[in-house]
């Protein structure tokens, strides 16, 4: 399977060390999870990583190449996960 380079990137910035933009410690001042919208497999998948275990690098980035998509485990594959406070910022990766 062919991974887009988005994806590439994004696996080899893990390789690397870093962890996804959505679990960052301060991640509820830019984004609203839905959990509901959530597959219960993946709701793991977003839960903040703790302030004294991380160091935050840069300021938060909406089209990070370590954000998931605003759709990526909703269930269905269609429900709105990840959403801006924002309204003006739209969630797009690369």
């Amino acid at each position: 399977e062919c991974y887009s380079f988005a994806t590439r990137v994004h696996e080899i910035m893990h390789a690397i060390g870093f962890f996804h933009h959505h679990n960052r410690p301060d991640r509820d001042e830019y984004l609203r999870i839905n959990w509901d919208n959530i597959s219960d497999v993946h709701k793991n998948d977003f839960k903040k990583l703790s302030a004294y275990k991380v160091k935050i690098l840069a300021p938060f980035d909406y089209k990070s190449v370590m954000l998931y998509g605003p759709r990526e485990f909703g269930k269905q594959g269609y429900q709105i996960v990840l959403s801006p406070h924002k309204i003006s910022v739209v969630l797009k990766r690369l």
